[in-house]
């Protein structure tokens, strides 16, 4: 492989992340993703339009290198949380779900751009159900090993207390995380915690300070 090929990723990524930037003022702004212009996109990013055509094909295709880069800087975060175990206490719930909402916020303006542009593009729209069903299967597993071990309640369904989970918490980050400021999310957080911690966990026992 050629220098000049080992490097057309990094450059890819490194494009559109200067385009996320650009693109964040300009919906802050009042703009919709699907009402911009792949002009006004450069202009505002200060690149060249040959720029954009060298490293995507069209506006879907940037959506698609977002997605990835979202997904790939909240996993680690989910992962956290659905890794809670035996020992499982309120604050450590409370812990993992405020990283994962302060993992996504920088994401979370362009992400809802991402599911508002599922409508009209067939290949987003199911890369972001993969996404989206993947955090469900990961959170479903997660709840019949609690359910096995005794400390997630025995009579939810993994399947359905998952799916209802993984889109409610969507929704909400997409519409009230975008422009909170810190005591914002740590209230959404807190929020979030007292949800999950009474659905899950007091039912099969689990106290606030469980050790």
């Amino acid at each position: 492989m050629s220098d000049q090929a080992a490097q057309r990723p990094d450059r890819r990524a490194e494009v559109a992340e200067r385009l996320r930037g650009a693109v964040e003022r300009l919906l802050r702004e009042g703009e919709t993703y699907a009402s911009l212009s792949i002009e006004r996109l450069m202009n505002e990013a200060g690149l060249s339009r040959s720029t954009f055509y060298a490293y995507f094909t069209d506006k879907g295709d940037l959506l698609r290198q977002w997605s990835t880069h979202a997904s790939d800087a909240t996993r680690a975060a989910a992962a956290a949380w659905v890794a809670l175990g035996p020992d499982v206490s309120r604050q450590q719930l409370r812990a993992a779900l405020r990283r994962l909402i302060g993992d996504y916020q920088p994401h979370a303006r362009v992400t809802a751009a991402i599911y508002d542009a599922t409508v009209y593009d067939a290949a987003l729209a199911t890369e972001t159900r993969a996404v989206m069903d993947a955090h469900r299967r990961h959170l479903a597993d997660h709840v019949r090993r609690g359910q096995d071990e005794g400390w997630i309640d025995p009579a939810l369904l993994p399947d359905e207390t998952a799916a209802w989970i993984c889109w409610m918490t969507e929704r909400v980050l997409h519409q009230l995380v975008p422009d909170a400021d810190a005591p914002t999310v740590d209230e959404l957080a807190d929020g979030l915690t007292g949800i999950l911690w009474n659905v899950l966990y007091a039912p099969a026992g689990r106290t606030p300070a469980a050790a």
